[in-house]
């Protein structure tokens, strides 16, 4: 059988690998090992990496001198053409085409899809560098060559790469994904199309070698894989001379896109037998060994016909062995061969630029490009075998892998590289958003790495590191506001309108923070450095997005959840907006620049609104005054700095009915509003219901609702922030007309009094509040009451205590507590005839601190489920917890009926007394002013000297009051001379 071999090109398939990079930042990496070889002595292990590793050598010029390797190999390789494209990968699979950008040349720009690339990273983050391209070449085989030169991989060229300005080519040893870097070589000899193509196997050496002039600049050497060949008469195997080469091995490639065969060979090798024995007819042509037959095809079966020799029968890489063995017998010398090129830096494993200090603006992403139109600019040369030295040609060996003359060599330093022609479908950043607040309020750091138009401040981190992925703003929304994405009207969206002015928030827009940097400042053409003090971007168009991140201070923005603005509810450290645009390159593109996250905190959110009744807790009403569609009005008061067309509705829990929107609010209006209650069906009133609904007790709560904010920039929020108050209401049956007289006072060592300053629980008390002792006095003048009840209402802060006492005229009688909701009732057996006097004294006891504005109980008495009458208002004040001075007056001061001569009257009920508490660690001084209001009756009043009071010691001499005249001291005390004005025990002052 004829065999005939397709025609085969050389292949280069390099993938440069960085892996992706976290919008959170870089993890830090181990620093790369540089090997000295500038000298003449290797002192270094050529063999010291593995299938997924490198090293990285000192240089890759021989500026030390050395041995031209067309001394040292017998196979030389001159490339007579070169032409590349680049682009911006999502993979680095064989061959892969799945570019990110969009275009070519100068119109090409990255593609974003929701702000993210196309293979879900942030712009620029992560993905692989492309380069693809086809070469030309001529090998020399010298007629002395010895084929265990070739098979030690002796043999190859090298490869100048030169980057964009500032890139670091001493970080590309990790970079480089050595065990996915594809190869083939193909020779076409003359009458290659009766004899067939050789391939051999190449591959990187796993050396990246540094330019000593250029930070930007490496060199990668292309070499043959080193494969051991033995033969023993009709017998051959192959096998591998380093183990960690098996990959390399694997990644051969055929133009097909087949593998090179045998795709792996084992440690001890794999023996194959030939088709025959002998040389059958003459047809092989140099032995059965290492001889070569046009009529073999090692794909076919071994018969009749099909005769070569062992090394043929090693599949694709014995039969090309045995043919360039042969190929000086045969006169071949010079021979052409083509080769595509193939190579993918992984960006996520690149540890960022020269300038780049910190490292986090560059590393694990497509490196910023110098070029006004934006272009990511790339040379390669290429440097034949006769263009290389060997620097150690005394430690060489042409067959020893690790030490053969091409693993030494490095570039003759007079010798000029091959420029190649590239056609670019890249563009890169070179500008990047750099979140800072415009107002300058809140830049409360310095950064260490980044100065921009010589300003250094920045804003404060999630983490507490100096980083650009997670920058993070406190808001207080009292005073800056909310964060919002839109504008006021016709406005651009982000417009800032920050600044809070009860009732309407700040609107802080999200151009407050939007500031965007040149990395290189190519405003006046493509940029030579990077500028450590850097500039604005004026020119860029921005937008934001916001998002929740699923870690505190990790901005992921392509599996992130959105985050709908204005919100009050922020998550601490996991809202973010993330800054995004482009920027205008000099060929008109709108170029992606590079995006950034900023976190933001909002506090001090504007409190609930709150409501109260005016009322301690029980309001006492008649039926009479319900009925026939009259009403009675219960007041409040509520506190809503934000008000924003707030909500006041009521609901009775008796009668089940409510009253929506009774009241509608403003900041601006006055703080109090009024529910109006009635019996019956009412659309402005509260329906207490009717009949045996209507009396009793009726817990009745009032809702204020604030359903939004106003924002400064024309937007609502929602707040659905609700306050709730509850007041009891008593429908008492005043159908029965009784005639009692009701009066209530304190009882405090004796005296009596109206007001009295009561302690709650404090650690001074062991946590047990004041107990008060209060008095009803009635006197029944009328109707007989049959089953008698005092009702007392109970704030919230207030316990009944101990067991009520109860005289009828004088006489002690059994009394019952029964415990109700919000009051409890003291019940006794009746009757009180008319014409008796009852006394009923019970005690309170305060289980927490009194409201500031105090408490003013009211009892009633019923005969059974009638109204008969309700007594006066006391005043109960919360006691200062330290220091102050507290004066409780006494009960009103009563004169009876008088005629009007002229004379002295006293007062009909007894003596009163004046409580001043001095709770001061020094007491004193101090003095009390007194007004005597006029004497009235009806439209009637006394004035002026017709009426006075005088009162008795130790009041001041002077203190006589007339009715409607000036105030005049009443009583004093100078703890200088620590004479009381009143008798003192303990810090109690008595004036009577």
């Amino acid at each position: 059988m004829l065999k005939i071999k397709p025609r085969l090109k050389f292949g280069l398939l390099v993938f440069f690998g960085t892996v992706a990079l976290l919008v959170a930042g870089v993890g830090a990496q181990a620093a790369v090992t540089v090997y000295d070889n500038t000298g003449t002595s290797a002192g270094f292990d050529n063999n010291n990496y593995t299938s997924t590793t490198g090293m990285t050598m000192k240089t890759g010029i021989a500026n030390q001198g050395g041995t031209s390797l067309s001394n040292e190999s017998g196979v030389s390789l001159a490339v007579n053409s070169a032409s590349f494209t680049t682009q911006y990968n999502a993979d680095a699979t064989y061959n892969s085409n799945n570019n990110l950008e969009s275009g070519s040349g100068t119109g090409s720009k990255l593609n974003l899809t929701n702000g993210m690339m196309t293979n879900g990273n942030a712009p620029y983050t992560g993905g692989y560098i492309k380069v693809a391209g086809t070469l030309g070449f001529t090998a020399n085989i010298k007629s002395d060559l010895d084929i265990k030169e070739v098979e030690a991989g002796n043999y190859g060229v090298m490869v100048k790469v030169t980057l964009p300005t500032d890139v670091d080519a001493s970080q590309l040893q990790d970079a480089i994904k050595w065990d996915k870097a594809y190869f083939s070589l193909t020779l076409s000899p003359p009458l290659s199309g009766l004899i067939g193509t050789p391939n051999f196997p190449m591959q990187f050496d796993h050396h990246v070698y540094l330019d000593p002039d250029s930070k930007n600049v490496f060199y990668l050497k292309v070499k043959g894989i080193p494969v051991q060949a033995v033969t023993s008469g009709s017998t051959a195997y192959l096998k591998m001379m380093r183990s960690q080469d098996q990959t390399d091995l694997a990644n051969n490639m055929t133009s097909s896109g087949s593998q090179l065969k045998p795709t792996a060979l084992a440690a001890n090798g794999v023996t194959t037998s030939t088709a025959g024995s002998g040389d059958l007819f003459g047809i092989v042509f140099g032995g059965n060994s290492y001889g070569f037959s046009i009529f073999y095809n090692p794909n076919a079966s071994p018969g009749l016909l099909n005769y070569g020799s062992a090394m043929q029968a090693q599949g694709d890489i014995g039969w090309s062995l045995a043919m360039v063995k042969n190929f000086s017998s045969l006169g071949f010398s010079n021979i052409q061969g083509t080769a595509n090129v193939n190579f993918y830096v992984d960006v996520a494993k690149y540890q960022g630029n020269v300038a780049d200090s910190s490292k986090q603006l560059t590393a694990g992403k497509l490196p910023p490009s110098p070029r006004a139109d934006g272009l990511f600019d790339m040379k390669i040369g290429i440097y034949g075998t006769n263009q290389l030295k060997d620097p150690f040609s005394s430690s060489a060996s042409r067959t020893t892998a690790g030490k053969t003359p091409l693993e030494y060599a490095l570039v003759d330093p007079a010798a000029t590289p091959l420029s190649s022609t590239i056609t670019t479908n890249m563009t890169s950043w070179n500008a990047y958003a750099s979140p800072w607040d415009t107002k300058k309020s809140l830049n409360a750091a310095t950064s260490a790495w980044e100065s921009v138009g010589g300003d250094k401040t920045r804003l404060n981190n999630v983490s507490l590191t100096d980083t650009l992925t997670d920058r993070t703003v406190t808001l207080n929304t009292l005073t800056d506001g909310v964060m919002v994405t839109k504008g006021k009207g016709t406005d651009a969206a982000g417009t800032d309108y920050s600044g809070t002015t009860a009732p309407t928030l700040g609107a802080v827009g999200t151009s407050r923070f939007a500031r965007v940097v040149n990395y290189f400042d190519t405003t006046k053409g493509d940029a030579t450095t990077a500028a450590i003090d850097k500039t604005t971007n004026t020119k860029a168009v921005l937008t934001t997005k916001a998002y929740t991140a699923a870690t505190a201070g990790k901005a992921a923005p392509s599996t992130d959840a959105t985050l709908t603005l204005p919100t009050l509810t922020t998550t601490a450290n996991k809202s973010y907006l993330y800054y995004m645009g482009t920027s205008a390159s000099s060929a008109g593109t709108a170029i992606p620049i590079l995006g950034a996250p900023l976190f933001f905190n909002q506090t001090n959110t504007p409190a609930a609104s709150t409501i109260n009744w005016n009322s301690d807790n029980v309001y006492y009403i008649k039926k009479s005054e319900l009925a026939s569609g009259k009403t009675v009005a219960l007041k409040g008061t509520w506190v809503d700095d934000y008000a924003n067309a707030d909500t006041i509705s009521a609901s009775d829990n008796k009668s089940g009915n409510t009253l929506n929107n009774f009241a509608k609010v403003e900041a601006t209006d006055s703080k109090t509003f009024s529910l109006n209650i009635t019996s019956g069906t009412s659309t402005s009133a509260l329906n207490l219901g009717t009949d045996s609904t209507l009396l009793g007790l009726h817990t009745i709560t009032a809702t204020i609702n604030r359903p939004t904010l106003k924002l400064a920039n024309g937007e609502t929020i929602t707040s659905n922030a609700a306050a709730k108050a509850t007041v009891n209401v008593y429908v008492v049956d005043d159908s029965v007309n009784y005639d009692v007289t009701a009066q209530k006072y304190i009882s405090n060592n004796g005296n009596q009094l109206t007001q009295q300053y009561v302690h709650g629980p404090t650690a001074s008390n062991g946590q047990t509040g004041d107990t008060v002792t209060m008095v009803d006095e009635f006197t029944n003048k009328g109707t007989t009451i049959i089953t008698p009840i005092v009702v007392v209402p109970l704030a919230a802060q207030l316990k009944q205590v101990g067991t009520p006492t109860v005289t009828v005229d004088g006489k002690a009688v059994t009394a019952q507590v029964v415990p109700m909701s919000g009051y409890f009732n003291i019940a006794w057996a009746g009757p009180i005839a008319k014409g008796s006097q009852v006394v009923v004294s019970y005690q309170v006891q305060a289980t927490a601190a009194l409201p500031a504005s105090g408490l003013t109980p009211t009892d009633v008495m019923m005969d059974q489920s009638s109204y008969v009458v309700d007594t006066n208002k006391v005043t109960l004040l919360p006691a200062a917890t330290t220091g102050g001075i507290e004066i409780t007056p006494p009960t009103n001061l009563e004169f009876g009926t008088q005629t009007t001569t002229p004379g002295t009257y006293k007062n009909t009920d007894g003596d009163k007394t004046l409580l001043v508490t001095d709770n001061r660690a020094t007491p004193g001084p101090w003095t009390i002013t007194a007004q005597l209001s006029d004497f009235t009756a009806g439209s009637r009043k006394l004035t002026g000297e017709a009426a006075k009071i005088n009162f008795g010691t130790p009041a001041l001499s002077s203190a006589i009051f007339t009715a409607g005249g000036p105030a005049n001291q009443l009583v004093s005390y100078d703890y200088a001379d620590k004479k009381p004005a009143c008798p003192m025990f303990s810090k109690i002052f008595s004036c009577s």
